[in-house]
């Protein structure tokens, strides 16, 4: 009897140790899955903050190129659903992310860089054109007053001769 009890107690306790086991191999599952959706929650941030940034660039150069047709142009996101792996369909879905990105700063670049230059030639061109009015004037000034000066000396030299 005594052997039989003992037996019991033996096959409990080997019971009881395989569902320890097993609740550790599942926990160490669930924190590689907790570890995993955090990776994957920070990658969907970086792409949502991208996407963010797309459209702010892409609304920055819609309000100030309204009439541009290359900014004017909405750029689909296209997801691929026919890729079996998650994993894929966010790198590409990133991949395509960035390079809109790239795309849109480019553009950004290219017509916000016109629009530094003209605002750092305008100056230069308004002291230019000021110049140019200032040097007219003197000019201007100075036939007008030869034309008054000889004027002048033909009325008082006339004013001689009849008085």
């Amino acid at each position: 009897e005594a052997a039989r009890v003992e037996a019991e107690q033996i096959e409990a306790a080997r019971v009881e140790a395989e569902q320890i086991e097993a609740a550790r191999v599942e926990a160490a599952k669930l924190d590689a899955a907790r570890i995993e959706t955090e990776r994957l929650e920070t990658e969907i941030t970086a792409i949502v903050e991208a996407e963010a940034e797309a459209e702010a660039a892409a609304a920055t150069i819609k309000s100030a190129y309204a009439g541009d047709e290359i900014a004017a142009t909405p750029v689909a996101v296209p997801l691929i659903p026919s890729m079996a792996n998650d994993d894929e369909r966010w790198v590409a879905a990133a991949e395509e992310i960035r390079m809109q990105v790239l795309q849109r700063i480019d553009l950004f670049t290219d017509t916000g860089l016109r629009d530094q230059l003209s605002e750092r030639l305008q100056p230069i061109a308004d002291r230019a054109s000021a110049d140019l009015v200032a040097a007219i004037n003197r000019h201007v000034g100075d036939l007008l007053r030869t034309y008054v000066a000889e004027a002048i000396e033909r009325e008082i030299e006339r004013w001689r001769r009849d008085h």
